[in-house]
């Protein structure tokens, strides 16, 4: 590089100030903070406003020229409880607009570090922002309060309004959820603010909107909005007041600019190394200020001793001196969850726990099921889980969103879902490469293969881990015993199944076991000569007896007589058969399954025989009627 050209830069970079003015991105363009365009909007619209601001005024004023107060060189702790309203669209708690607790507890932790100068560059306010424990009827609770504001027209395209222009009346979202402001100090988490603006805040009046609104974007850790904010509601004003296009006036530091006398004034946006408008004093107490808007990185953010000076007297007056006596924070603990709210696997189970105690908790969102105050994630990707306690007239709660990881569903399949004690069933699990067992069941398991040993069912269980997590499904088999099964005559054209009791299948070995329609039950009368088998079946196990033959005599073979008419069937007194022309060769004989005679008292008439059923044990009965000229016919009958 030539001598002339090294030169040339040294001069721009000593003459053009593009350096000087560099200004970290807030996200919301040059003016972040709507304090100052709110108050003169309300200043013009809200003579109620401006009366009390004018008095406040003039106490305050009073105060920066008192005496000093000696009290106030040692350090002082103050706690202001806090409420937290999240004015949400709607949507699941830590889903979008509904932001999460942890959100909101990180935020207040980073406004109290701030407040603490944890980093040593400032001063130590002596201000614990505390997450209200108790409301306002004295009922437990984790200081945030959550309210749909969809239910306003308007709120969810433009927000909330901070200088009239656009948005939906501040109040109309207030009085959604507001507690007393010279208890608690109400801090409203909007969906937006209409314009290019993260938050802004009240100067100290005690009215029911007073407070501090900010944008979900901005209520978090690593943002210094909500510390900004709660200046202005500590009666701060931003470092660069009055100089928002010139450099402001400095005659007197206690009446000019920011009426602060260690912050030098500056103009909005200078933010570089050296200060245009003022050489004296410590620059870096005004831009790297949490009044300006250089938002300073955390290392050097800081508040300075004249704001610690003006803060206490903010403090030493009404309404913020009732918040240092407010009971919104005198419960030993707050009301909040102390089990883990770390991803669950779906099915793993986790033991609940939250303070204070005698309440229950309850699901409020997702998939899954509780055992007392065991949780059980069973789908999803999520589940919310509410704690509430009730006690008098109170009725309180918290939530808690737990994470569900996705995984999919194991699926166990088997190719027969029923066996016969000795087959064997081929399993199989998808995804491929987890772990069969069989839970219970009388069976024996081997790799994938599943054995019936005995009659029942057969509990089986697939295990896959995926993804950290097990997911598992669950499958039944159905073992039958192969009941064996053997024919007796009961008469000579009667026979029955050994045992008698199960579903059958009577069919003929001489027509190639062709099955005989309706021939069902245990007992099957043969009316053709031929070869019988009979099929007892039990699921899908099947046993057939050996074949026998039978003859038919010729009698039998003869047409049957369709006059006769047995009823009824079942029984239980007497049995009548119509339509037998009595005579001392016609016959009627009760028999048992055995084929043995019952003796049941039988009255004949012309036409009709009726038989006395009434002595007789519930069970299957043989009416066997000899008929000259028709043969033998034998009738079931079931008595009750």
């Amino acid at each position: 590089m030539t001598t002339m050209r090294l030169l040339f830069l040294l001069f721009c970079l000593a003459t053009f100030p593009f350096g000087v003015e560099a200004q970290f991105n807030s996200g919301h363009g040059e003016n972040p903070c709507g304090f100052d365009g709110h108050h003169d909007y309300l200043m013009k619209t809200d003579m109620a406003y401006k009366a009390g601001f004018l008095k406040q005024k003039a106490i305050f004023d009073s105060l920066k020229y008192a005496p000093h107060v000696s009290n106030r060189e040692q350090r002082q702790l103050f706690t202001i409880p806090v409420v937290v309203h999240v004015i949400h669209l709607g949507e699941q708690i830590g889903y979008q607009t509904n932001i999460p607790d942890q959100q909101i507890l990180g935020a207040i932790e980073g406004l109290n570090e701030r407040y603490a100068n944890v980093n040593g560059a400032g001063v130590d306010i002596g201000i614990t922002f505390c997450l209200a424990n108790r409301d306002p009827n004295g009922c437990p609770t984790s200081g945030i309060n959550r309210v749909d504001g969809s239910v306003i027209p308007g709120y969810k395209e433009e927000g909330i309004t901070w200088d009239g222009n656009c948005g939906v009346n501040e109040q109309l979202i207030k009085d959604l959820s507001k507690w007393p402001t010279w208890e608690y100090y109400n801090i409203w988490v909007v969906n937006d603010i209409c314009g290019d603006v993260a938050g802004y805040a009240y100067y100290p009046n005690g009215g029911e909107y007073d407070g501090t609104v900010i944008d979900i974007v901005s209520m978090k850790y690593d943002n210094v909005t909500l510390s900004h904010e709660l200046g202005h509601g500590l009666n701060l004003k931003h470092t660069f007041s009055g100089g928002e296009d010139d450099c402001p006036d400095n005659n007197d530091c206690l009446d000019d600019g920011d009426e602060i006398c260690d912050t030098p004034p500056h103009r909005t946006n200078q933010c570089g190394n050296n200060n245009p408008c003022s050489s004296e004093g410590v620059w870096n107490n005004s831009r790297y200020n949490y009044m300006s808007y250089c938002f300073p990185s955390e290392e050097v953010g800081r508040f300075t001793p004249d704001q610690h000076e003006r803060i206490l007297n903010a403090l030493s007056v009404d309404p913020r001196a009732a918040l240092l006596s407010s009971q919104g924070c005198a419960n030993e603990v707050s009301m909040s969850f102390t089990s883990d709210g770390t991803t669950l696997c779906p099915n793993e189970e986790r033991v609940l726990t939250a303070v204070p105690g005698g309440g229950y908790f309850a699901i409020a969102s997702g998939t899954g099921y509780l055992n007392g105050n065991t949780l059980t994630a069973t789908g999803g990707t999520e589940i919310v889980v509410e704690y509430i306690i009730e006690e008098g007239n109170c009725t309180s709660s918290i939530y808690q969103a737990i994470p569900v990881k996705p995984i999919p569903q194991s699926l166990l399949k088997s190719n027969e879902d029923t066996l016969c004690i000795g087959q064997t069933a081929t399993l199989q699990g998808f995804p491929a490469g987890g772990t069969f067992s069989l839970l219970s069941g009388p069976g024996v398991l081997d790799g994938n293969l599943l054995t019936a040993e005995g009659n029942g069912s057969l509990e089986l269980l697939y295990q896959k881990t995926i993804l950290g997590c097990i997911s598992r499904d669950s499958h039944i088999v159905i073992s039958n015993a192969l009941q064996e099964v053997d024919i007796e005559p009961v008469l000579a054209e009667v026979l029955t199944a050994v045992p008698d009791t199960g579903t059958f299948q009577w069919v003929r070995c001489d027509l190639d076991y062709e099955a005989i329609s309706h021939a069902t039950d245990a007992l099957y009368e043969v009316s053709t000569s031929g070869s019988y088998a009979v099929i007892s079946i039990n699921g899908a196990c099947r046993d057939t007896s050996d074949c026998i033959e039978m003859q038919i005599t010729a009698t039998h073979e003869s047409h049957n007589n369709t006059d006769i008419r047995m009823y009824p069937n079942p029984v239980q007194d007497v049995l009548y058969l119509d339509g037998i022309l009595w005579g001392k060769e016609n016959k009627v004989a009760v028999l048992n399954i055995q084929g043995e005679p019952m003796g049941s008292k039988i009255n004949h008439g012309q036409n009709r025989i009726e038989i006395d059923f009434s002595t007789l044990l519930p069970g299957v009965y043989l009416i066997q009627v000899d008929e000259k000229g028709f043969g033998r016919h034998v009738y079931k009958v079931v008595k009750l």
